[in-house]
């Protein structure tokens, strides 16, 4: 009993030492998120865009050209293809700054907030499919569209809506 109560109290001790050793005192750190490509997110995120479009933008926007293979320091445009299971972007680089982007995706997840002005406003409709676009110039029109069809069982329509 004795020889337990003794381990016990070693394993307590030894342990405390290794916890206290783990302290650390941070220092508090300025994180700044401003990019060279933070104009981009700017002008083609809002609350309506599909969750899985802004992930994109965000890895787009963060993206490094310079990690390409094929980046020669010497050439001024770089295109890159970013894809997704259910869409792409296509991105043009003008020294490491995104200067235009074009996207398509097919069936996204629409905002809860869009599905139900849809809804209220097509009572008896269901929402079959939809696509979104998306194009960004770096000094021109910035568009983002929804594409959507809806359908009651014997006709369909689409319906074009602009969240720029």
């Amino acid at each position: 009993m004795r020889r337990i109560v003794l381990v016990l109290s070693l394993i307590c001790f030894l342990t405390s030492g290794i916890i206290t050793a783990q302290e650390i005192d941070l220092e508090t750190v300025e994180i700044n998120t401003k990019n060279l490509n933070s104009d981009y997110l700017d002008k083609v995120q809002n609350d309506l865009c599909p969750t899985s479009v802004v992930k994109l933008q965000d890895e787009i926007a963060a993206f490094d050209i310079k990690q390409l293979p094929r980046y020669k320091r010497n050439e001024v445009f770089h295109q890159v293809l970013f894809k997704t299971t259910n869409g792409n972007i296509y991105t043009n680089y003008e020294k490491g700054r995104i200067v235009n982007a074009k996207g398509k995706f097919k069936n996204v997840i629409l905002p809860k907030k869009l599905v139900a002005s849809l809804l209220e406003e097509n009572d008896g409709w269901q929402i079959e499919e939809n696509n979104y676009l998306t194009t960004y110039e770096y000094d021109g029109i910035n568009s983002n569209r929804y594409f959507i069809v809806l359908t009651d069982g014997t006709q369909s329509k689409r319906i074009q809506y602009r969240i720029d």
